[in-house]
């Protein structure tokens, strides 16, 4: 089982608990594939000025000149990142995601 970080850039006018919800449903995903995920935190203290706005992916279009950042760490079978990656898509309060496998530290 290889370990990962993801970080999730997130619509940043949502309340707390869908926050909590959306990454309950990520968390429920990571199970059912015999994954764990370890831990996950808002990352930076909450809502962070993007660089250059970015358009939601939902059906409204929505331009967003903030964000707001979560950072997550699992253990997964590389057969299940696919549908993750697959279930990041299709979530629409997630703007833009990243998913980068973790080494193992040498030594």
């Amino acid at each position: 089982m290889n370990k990962y970080e993801v970080m999730l850039l997130m619509v940043p006018d949502l309340e707390k608990d869908t926050y909590s919800e959306i990454m309950e449903k990520v968390a429920g995903d990571i199970e059912s594939h015999k994954g764990k995920l370890e831990s996950w935190q808002v990352w930076a203290g909450g809502k962070r000025k993007l660089a250059y706005s970015i358009r939601s992916r939902g059906a409204y279009k929505k331009r967003y000149d903030e964000g707001v950042y979560i950072l997550s760490y699992f253990r997964l079978e590389p057969a299940g990142l696919k549908r993750l990656k697959y279930l990041l898509d299709l979530e629409e309060n997630i703007l833009r995601y990243l998913v980068i496998k973790k080494g193992e530290p040498n030594g």
